[in-house]
């Protein structure tokens, strides 16, 4: 029997235990040697790349307040988790007036957690965004055609406001 395990980067001994031989074996025929082994792990020396995308949304203006929140996560190694690295960053944009605004995460907002197993750890980072586009207005003046009589002509409205005459 070998005793011994290791899961995380490092060593530990593997002891050979409770030797016993096989009936019909006569011990003083052998000259019987324990050497006990290293079990080492070592670092996954790959480049794991990790791709951060901000979300986006694109709404139109509409006078309220539009948040954007989070990213999605997409990472090469599937050993390597999220649980693996920090993000010192907030995922978030907020915006009301109409234009473009942009969530601002950058690839130094995030951190290797996990260096002694995954030393080679690269973030792509596509940042998330918020674009308020202007809310179309349309102001239609109706036409309108007179005969020409020597009086000036212009917009006439009624009581309620429309336009009854030009």
């Amino acid at each position: 029997t070998v005793v011994g395990s290791q899961t995380v980067v490092g060593s530990s001994a593997n002891k050979i235990t409770g030797h016993v031989l096989k009936e019909g074996t006569l011990a003083e025929n052998y000259d019987i040697k324990y050497v006990d082994g290293t079990l080492k792990v070592t670092p996954v020396t790959d480049t794991v790349t990790v791709t951060i995308t901000g979300r986006t949304d694109t709404v139109t203006y509409d006078g309220v307040g539009h948040t954007v929140t989070g990213y999605d996560v997409k990472i090469s190694n599937s050993l390597y988790t999220e649980n693996d690295f920090s993000f010192s960053g907030k995922a978030e944009v907020v915006g009301t007036d109409a234009g473009s605004y942009a969530m601002g995460l950058t690839k130094d907002q995030f951190t290797n957690m996990n260096k002694d197993t995954f030393p080679n750890v690269e973030f792509v980072v596509t940042d998330g965004s918020l674009t308020i586009n202007k809310r179309p207005v349309t102001i239609k003046v109706e036409n309108n055609t007179v005969t020409y009589d020597g009086q000036m002509h212009g917009a006439k409205k009624d009581t309620n406001g429309n336009i009854v005459e030009g």
